[in-house]
């Protein structure tokens, strides 16, 4: 969670907020307070987008990953266990991180091997300075 960029303050507010609330739904099942987690990690959900988007093409929407990562929050809020995870953003993040990847994963039409074939045909092209032969790669 390194990357994050709020003040430091206010991580520990959403964290002990999320926990207090999950501990309420999970007593409850009340929807509204399960909406009220996902909004009050709403700035950790963007932050998480933000980092993300720069690393990719122009064409990948902001907004797209933000609703992904707000997706990804739900079943976290199932399965978060505050025995044995010390905090909830600890363990959400790399959920939510990773169902933004999936998404983006469910977009793409070529597939890694693909992807690896042709990283390797060009860098052997860069390599012998020619056009590489189906034999060579």
């Amino acid at each position: 969670m390194a990357s994050l960029s709020l003040s430091a303050g206010s991580w520990p507010d959403i964290d002990s907020q999320s926990q207090l609330l999950i501990t309420t739904y999970r007593q409850t099942h009340d929807l509204e307070v399960r909406n009220r987690v996902v909004t009050i990690n709403e700035p950790v959900v963007h932050s998480i987008a933000v980092n993300l988007v720069k690393k990719l093409p122009s064409s990948i929407d902001l907004g797209d990953l933000i609703s992904s990562g707000k997706i990804a929050l739900f079943p976290c809020i199932e399965t978060y266990d505050p025995l044995r995870n010390n905090s909830f953003l600890g363990y959400s993040y790399r959920r939510v991180k990773g169902g933004m990847l999936d998404d983006l994963r469910a977009l793409d039409t070529r597939s890694r091997g693909y992807r690896k074939l042709r990283r390797i045909y060009f860098s052997l092209t860069s390599k012998l300075g020619r056009e590489t032969t189906k034999a060579e790669v």
